[in-house]
């Protein structure tokens, strides 16, 4: 085992418990707001992506969708049914994008995407509504069997975290970000 696996699994058992199973009140209105949020039942099998944007661009370079895509597609050609994919984004020209893509069928929450980061957004939203929708997108992206993400941001990390210690620890995980001497460099 490598230092970096161990503290991979490290961060991932520390992420599980800050975030363990919220209070009743809490998980009603996530379950209340997920609804409201996303239009329809994502169906199975699904990948779910977050496509980082933001103000991510001055710390890495921003990692094409083209690339998301393709590694989608390689995950249907393990899985010919898959044609869902949950998709997380700041940007709306990453929506706008879907549409290049007609063979796949892409759910994603309504909410404004200004491509802000998260100060700009808890400035307008607040604090609460900012959380809330993330906590909320954050319970959708459990429910994919498959996940694609850049392990250059935090939150992607997180994502992956999560599925490491809960249901879906053995869910095929694709990182699109470039890496250093072919492996994860965290």
């Amino acid at each position: 085992e490598t230092v970096s696996t161990q503290s991979t699994w490290g961060r991932a058992q520390s992420s599980r418990y800050v975030l363990r199973r919220p209070r009743k009140w809490y998980t009603n209105h996530l379950a209340s707001l997920i609804p409201q949020l996303l239009a329809t039942e994502l169906p199975r099998p699904s990948v779910c992506m977050h496509v980082r944007r933001s103000d991510k661009h001055s710390e890495a370079k921003d990692t094409p969708f083209s690339r998301y895509m393709a590694a989608a597609e390689d995950f249907r050609r393990s899985n010919p049914a898959l044609n869902s994919i949950f998709l997380s984004t700041e940007d709306n020209s990453v929506i706008n994008d879907t549409a290049e893509y007609p063979l796949w069928k892409f759910y994603y929450c309504k909410e404004d995407r200004h491509n802000w980061n998260h100060k700009q957004v808890a400035s307008v939203l607040g604090g609460q509504v900012l959380a809330d929708i993330s906590f909320a997108n954050l319970q959708i992206h459990q429910r994919c069997e498959y996940l694609i993400i850049t392990r250059q941001s935090n939150w992607c990390r997180l994502l992956e975290e999560m599925r490491l210690t809960g249901n879906r620890s053995s869910s095929p995980v694709w990182n699109v970000s470039p890496t250093r001497g072919g492996k994860a460099w965290y």
